[in-house]
């Protein structure tokens, strides 16, 4: 192209967590989320370049299975070393999430874009010249989407699990999810990004995605994270750092995940004020745990009883009821419902129990007492499908 202009491809990256896919699915459809910049007259004109209908839902089964497969992997492992102790350690704990926790999440939402001055003045567009070729051209969307797909695959291969190219906003871009997936040495299935080189290292993710869209004529964006780190090495002003503008997409992620961690800070904040309830009630007589049940006294009132036993309560009800009734499959699903609840309950007793005096810590203990004698009973049904304690399951809570 003989265009004065050089303009640059632009890539950027978003970490992702799984819990945002549902926000994500959301926008994408547009059925909700901040659609204020969509032109939904233009929406039918979005085009799904890279995974089915489904991408969401079978990503988020994936790594369900994940965490379930390394969990009995960690289970058989223990137990053909006899570890008995850890066995009943990492029941008590459960499944663990398939990455690492790191501020960016264990995903990769990738956008893909230039310039909205380059597709606009697409020479293909109109065929002013009236020639076949003009005719026939592809347009600019076409070789960049054909671009952006070829290097998504030869770039992250099948973990790429989701692209689409948007035509309803501002300008034209494409936006894919990265699922990246890894085996460990110990035979674990993780997420981990840092297995890409060009998700580990952003001036290697700029330099392939440049070297990659040249032959449509755009270049390299600038080295401005190169340009700032010699300037700060030379004690001088940094440029400043151009900010890229934010899709529509990505501020209803945002909207969506501010949302959903205001509601998990009121929820953990009444938690612990029932913890905190609950201790008060211990260290004053007003009550005790005693057969597997919270004792009152004559003088703690409705609303205090009830602050009480909601710590203890809400877990517990899943024990009683039906289940015996019902086929395995449904049993061992509450059975497994109530074991997460009762787990629950002891992680906020062990996280409040660091602030309290010591006396309450030691009869906080005994609480923990009577909940662990729970977890394991329940655990020994889960094992035994519902119908109770097993003379293996016996053996395996004594360790023998």
């Amino acid at each position: 192209m003989n265009e004065k202009t050089k303009h640059p491809v632009v890539m950027r990256m978003e970490g992702m967590t799984p819990d945002r896919l549902a926000g994500y699915e959301t926008h994408r459809t547009r059925r909700g989320g901040d659609l204020g910049h969509v032109d939904t007259g233009r929406s039918h004109l979005n085009k799904r370049l890279i995974g089915g209908e489904d991408w969401a839902r079978d990503a988020l089964a994936e790594i369900a299975e994940m965490r379930a497969a390394n969990f009995a992997n960690e289970l058989e492992a223990l137990e053909r070393r006899k570890r008995r102790r850890e066995i009943r350690t990492r029941i008590v704990e459960g499944p663990r999430d398939p990455w690492r926790p790191s501020r960016h999440g264990p995903m990769r939402e990738v956008i893909l874009t230039a310039n909205s001055a380059w597709f606009a003045s697409d020479p293909a567009l109109g065929a002013q010249d009236g020639s076949l070729g003009a005719l026939i051209a592809p347009t600019r969307e076409e070789l960049f989407e054909e671009r952006a797909v070829s290097w998504l695959r030869e770039t992250f291969g099948d973990d790429v699990v989701h692209a689409r190219a948007d035509r309803d906003e501002a300008a034209y871009h494409i936006n894919a999810v990265i699922l990246p997936h890894a085996r460990l040495k110990d035979g674990r299935r993780m997420l981990q990004p840092s297995i890409h080189p060009v998700i580990r290292d952003y001036e290697e993710g700029q330099d392939s995605v440049g070297a990659w869209f040249c032959e449509i004529g755009l270049v390299r964006g600038e080295r401005q994270a190169r340009a700032i780190r010699e300037a700060r090495a030379k004690g001088v002003a940094p440029p400043t750092k151009r900010r890229h503008a934010r899709t529509a997409g990505w501020r209803a992620e945002q909207d969506l995940a501010l949302e959903r961690k205001r509601e998990a800070v009121l929820a953990r904040e009444a938690e612990a004020e029932a913890v905190l309830t609950v201790a008060a009630g211990i260290e004053d007589g007003r009550l005790s745990f005693k057969d597997d049940r919270l004792r009152f006294d004559e003088t703690v009132s409705r609303d205090d009883r009830e602050a009480m036993a909601k710590v203890f309560t809400a877990a517990w009800q899943r024990l009683a009821g039906t289940a015996r009734a019902k086929a395995e499959a449904e049993v061992r699903e509450e059975l497994s419902e109530a074991f997460a609840q009762v787990r629950k309950a002891d992680d906020i007793i062990v996280e409040a129990a660091g602030f309290l005096p010591v006396p309450v810590r030691r009869k906080l203990a005994e609480v923990r007492t009577g909940l662990a004698a729970r977890i394991i009973a329940i655990r020994a049904q889960i094992a035994g499908g519902g119908k109770g304690r097993t003379a293996a399951g016996k053996d395996q809570e004594g360790g023998k």
